[in-house]
């Protein structure tokens, strides 16, 4: 056997496929703490997005939280209807970020730039706004969550806990 990264072999173990077992040994620890391992191997082979790190719609472009006071220009049954719709798929786009702590700041005192998602540190600088190509880029070097395991300040959210399978979700209850 050639020498291959940790996640590959894995994967690979997990490709091999499940034989027919006993319905005991199915529910059994072991196999429970390797369908764990399994799924966070599947979390970390993820791409990088936005919408990972801030709340993005569909096509991963950034949700600012929708403010009541913005929404002036319709009749005021209108502009509830439209704060309302909005601030709801805010607040879905929210419930899908899987890491805990990031933002959107403006950055100052810079050219080419002049945005970017970091951490509350400031420290984590993910992606950066190109005012020139008016897009964002992803930071060199970061490409699937595995890569943001060089961190270790990233804290994962109850959604990502429960993507992995470490977190019961409420819709089992």
């Amino acid at each position: 056997m050639k020498l291959i990264p940790m996640i590959a072999f894995v994967k690979k173990q997990g490709n091999i496929g499940i034989e027919i077992q006993s319905i005991g040994h199915q529910q059994s620890d072991r196999a429970r703490r390797f369908y764990l391992i399994q799924k966070y191997a599947d979390f970390l082979l993820k791409d990088i997005k936005k919408g990972m790190f801030v709340p993005c719609d569909e096509f991963d472009n950034i949700l600012e939280e929708p403010l009541q006071e913005h929404y002036t220009d319709c009749t005021e049954e209108q502009n509830a209807k439209d704060w309302l719709y909005n601030l709801e798929k805010y607040n879905q786009a929210k419930e899908r970020v899987l890491f805990k702590g990031f933002k959107v700041v403006d950055m100052e005192n810079v050219v080419a730039y002049s945005k970017s998602i970091k951490d509350g540190s400031g420290l984590i600088h993910l992606f950066w706004f190109d005012k020139i190509t008016e897009t964002w880029g992803l930071s060199h070097g970061v490409t699937t969550i595995e890569t943001l395991t060089i961190f270790n300040s990233i804290e994962l959210t109850e959604t990502a806990l429960k993507e992995i399978g470490l977190l019961e979700s409420k819709d089992n209850d």
